[in-house]
This record gives C-alpha cells, sequence and structure tokens, in this order.
C-alpha cells in the first residue's frame, strides 16, 4: 500500500520516500497517478472472497483436508457448506484468489505496472502473457486434480459419490464448469 502514498507525495523534486517507493516510474503520461482503481479493488475483492472459500473449505474438512490426494481411514463424504453447491470449492477458491491478483497487480495504475518491472520491461504484452500462463497454470492444475479426486471419490464412496456428483454435477462454479 505504501506505493499509494507516492501520489500524494509527489513534488516538483521527487522526494526520498517517493523514489523508494516508486524507483522507476513509467514513462506513460498517467504514470504520475498511481492510484486505487475500480480494477484494482475488484481484484481485491475477488482475493478476499477466494481466501474465505479456501478457508471455509479447510475449516469444513477439518483433518479429512490435505494438499495430497489421500483417503483417511475414516474418511466421509462432506457435502455441507460450498461442497453443496461446486465438488471442489478449495479450487474455486485458489481460481478467485489467481484472477484476484493479477487484477489488482497486473493492470494500470498497480505498483507493478507503474513502478515495478513491469513498468520497465514488456508493458501490456508482458502483463497479458504473465496472466495467461498463471490461468493456465491454475486451470490445469485445477482440472488434473479434479478429475484425479473425482476417481478417488468415485472408488471409495460407490453410489453415494455418484448420487453426489448428480446432485452436485459443477466442479468449480455452479452452473458454469
Amino acid at each position: 500500500m505504501l506505493f499509494y502514498l507516492r501520489s500524494t507525495l509527489t513534488t516538483s523534486t521527487p522526494s526520498t520516500l517517493s523514489t523508494l517507493i516508486c524507483p522507476a516510474p513509467s514513462t506513460t503520461p498517467e504514470a504520475s497517478l498511481l492510484r486505487t482503481t475500480p480494477m484494482f479493488l475488484l481484484g481485491v475483492l475477488t482475493v478476499v472472497l477466494g481466501a474465505f472459500i479456501r478457508r471455509d473449505c479447510f475449516k469444513t474438512l477439518g483433518p479429512l483436508f490435505t494438499f495430497e490426494l489421500t483417503v483417511q481411514p475414516n474418511h466421509q463424504l462432506v457435502t455441507r457448506g460450498f461442497y453443496g453447491y461446486v465438488r471442489h470449492p478449495s479450487y474455486t477458491g485458489a481460481i478467485f484468489l489467481v484472477f484476484g491478483l493479477a487484477l489488482s497487480h497486473l493492470t494500470r495504475g498497480s505498483w507493478m505496472t507503474e513502478c515495478g518491472p513491469l513498468a520497465w520491461i514488456g508493458g501490456e504484452t508482458l502483463r497479458i502473457a504473465i496472466w495467461a500462463t498463471w490461468w493456465l497454470w491454475m486451470s490445469c492444475v485445477a482440472i488434473s486434480r479434479a478429475v484425479a479426486e473425482d476417481q478417488q471419490m468415485r472408488k471409495v464412496f460407490n453410489e453415494e459419490w455418484d448420487a453426489y456428483a448428480q446432485q452436485v454435477p459443477w466442479w468449480f462454479l455452479p452452473g458454469l464448469i
């Protein structure tokens, strides 16, 4: 948030603090206007929503939540909370986190694009390439994990899983995917 202070510190002669916050401002006309943009705010809200969803998944699953695909000795099929709407809500939260970070850090007005490395190398093309690569990686990870988890849960829970999957057909976003 310090980079937003730069806009209040801007004078005809940059101060030491201003230079520390934004050592190499971009050369675009609006570069001196580091600002809180609607895209930044939307990004922050999306990050908060994604973090809330993931935290709720951690709490809902409790000790059943692991970062590896494992089946616990007393494993049970969890269908409450966000799991009542999508089968992989933790990945939904992660997708929201990635999308929100891209909106808040890779759009005009952000420190990365106005003062940071994206201010002096690559510009718009590099921002799009970073976002597309990040999104592609996140999508591949989420889809491959969802397929593997669905297969494992089907083996463990048989008909109970089939009924759940029919009742909750979406992986990440109700009605979409």
